[in-house]
């Protein structure tokens, strides 16, 4: 759905997160000596890099929050925190799933115990966050039993489709592609609503490895009678982590589902204009804007028969990064019912980014979808020219889906892309959000590179 133009001809690019938070080398190992003053509970809030934030301060001190953009977890912190009267210090370690890596920090500011956090990062930014009572609410086994779907994420691999279960007595089990997930999770002793968690992966698709046992803590709310999963875990090296966010499998109410292929058509049909903040990871800042016409009111040749397209025409600028600006051009066609069925990228500045790319068979778009589904749309093969005689290699197309409100429900769109030796070049996740009436509005990119850069526009 999204234009391919672009984005490779790019200087690096990835996502600024420097400090979100204070996690830190500490996991479930930290001394239990240790308290957390008034610092301790349920905290949610935004940072001043423009991304959400929910963290638990436990009993302990021992620190787990995450960061997120709309859909996308863009990180884990873990570490301890410490509230004195008003006074609020924390330290710890920030694992960054887009720029892949892992980096301490620390925090300084003020508490008000059971109402508010307003902190400043050692790298510059700040914290602003508030309390959420629900963390009196004593965790129990019967509450958070049940099947599971959604997906997970680690510091080194992009976000997998996850299926698990919690049985009555806290056992879990589960799959990731090509990976097995066994493990336990039980209530905190605290008597708060926090659950300790260690979970072992076996098999060649894990993302930490064959045989990695990882332990950390789960969280679990509710949103319109739907159970919600965060796990949060670190490797016994504390090097990296994986975190998890499920849902209770099935469809109960108020959770959606949507036409995902309506919506699809309904996006081809329709013009629009996006523009995006985008963030790099060696510090680059810009704008990214795209123009796209309505796909019904033009057509033309393409792969023999006359074909609804529209054009997208697209600038990137950066304020610090070279090269300063890219642009370019793209037509995409559909066939009779406006299903995609190929582009051709007319032109670029700089201008090595010129593509003739055709679907290898109709794209296997799901009439609906509901939270926790995925699969594969299709392959799209790609040509230096409409000759189709040089191979520019291919790109895989494959879907996830995850809840988010009664109405809405987010598309995420992976595209993962290898040059004509098979090498891969990149790998693009949009995110889209898809409404019941049949309404896609992308809201997020992510492009990941072989290199470690990544590209984040939102």
């Amino acid at each position: 759905m999204k234009q391919k133009i672009l984005i490779s001809v790019v200087c690096g690019i990835a996502l600024v997160l420097q400090g979100c938070g204070g996690g830190g080398g500490g996991s479930s190992t930290t001394a239990t000596t240790s308290t957390s003053g008034t610092a301790e509970g349920f905290w949610q809030g935004t940072s001043s890099t423009g991304y959400g934030v929910a963290a638990v301060v436990l009993e302990n001190a021992e620190t787990w929050g995450f960061y997120y953009s709309g859909s996308t977890t863009a990180g884990v912190f873990n570490g301890t925190s410490n509230g004195t009267g008003s006074t609020f210090s924390a330290s710890g370690t920030d694992f960054n799933f887009i720029s892949r890596t892992a980096t301490s920090g620390t925090l300084s500011g003020t508490v008000v115990s059971g109402s508010s956090i307003n902190a400043t990062v050692s790298d510059g930014s700040t914290l602003s966050l508030t309390y959420d009572s629900s963390y009196s609410t004593p965790a129990t086994l019967s509450a958070i039993a049940g099947n599971y779907t959604g997906w997970g994420v680690s510091k080194s691999t992009p976000s997998q489709s996850v299926v698990f279960t919690v049985s009555s007595a806290g056992a879990i089990s589960g799959s990731v592609t090509n990976c097995s997930v066994s493990g336990s999770i039980t209530p905190r002793s605290s008597g708060k609503n926090v659950y300790n968690v260690s979970t072992t992966f076996s098999g060649s698709g894990c993302a930490l490895g064959n045989g990695v046992t990882t332990t950390g803590v789960a969280t679990l709310s509710s949103l319109n009678g739907l159970n919600r999963l965060i796990v949060m875990t670190l490797n016994s090296a504390k090097t990296d982590g994986y975190i998890v966010n499920g849902y209770t499998a099935g469809t109960p109410s108020g959770i959606a589902t949507v036409p995902a292929q309506t919506a699809v058509i309904n996006w081809v049909k329709a013009a629009n204009t996006q523009i995006f903040n985008v963030y790099t990871s060696n510090n680059c800042l810009g704008t990214y804007n795209s123009v796209k016409t309505n796909g019904t009111s033009q057509s033309a040749l393409f792969e023999g028969s006359i074909r609804p397209y529209y054009t997208t025409t697209s600038t990137l600028k950066f304020t610090n990064c070279t090269p300063a600006t890219t642009s370019g051009s793209e037509q995409s066609y559909s066939d009779s019912n406006y299903i995609p069925y190929g582009y051709v990228i007319t032109s670029g500045t700089p201008s090595n980014n010129a593509y003739y790319g055709v679907y290898s068979t109709t794209p296997n778009i799901p009439t609906s979808l509901t939270a926790g589904a995925s699969g594969t749309i299709g392959t799209v093969n790609r040509y230096t020219s409409s000759s189709k005689a040089v191979s520019a290699g291919r790109s895989v197309v494959t879907y996830t889906s995850t809840a988010e409100t009664s109405t809405t429900l987010l598309l995420n769109l992976v595209s993962t892309v290898y040059d004509a030796s098979n090498t891969l070049s990149s790998t693009e996740i949009d995110t889209y959000r898809i409404t019941t009436g049949g309404v896609a509005t992308l809201i997020g990119v992510q492009i990941t590179y072989p290199n470690g850069i990544v590209v984040y526009m939102r």
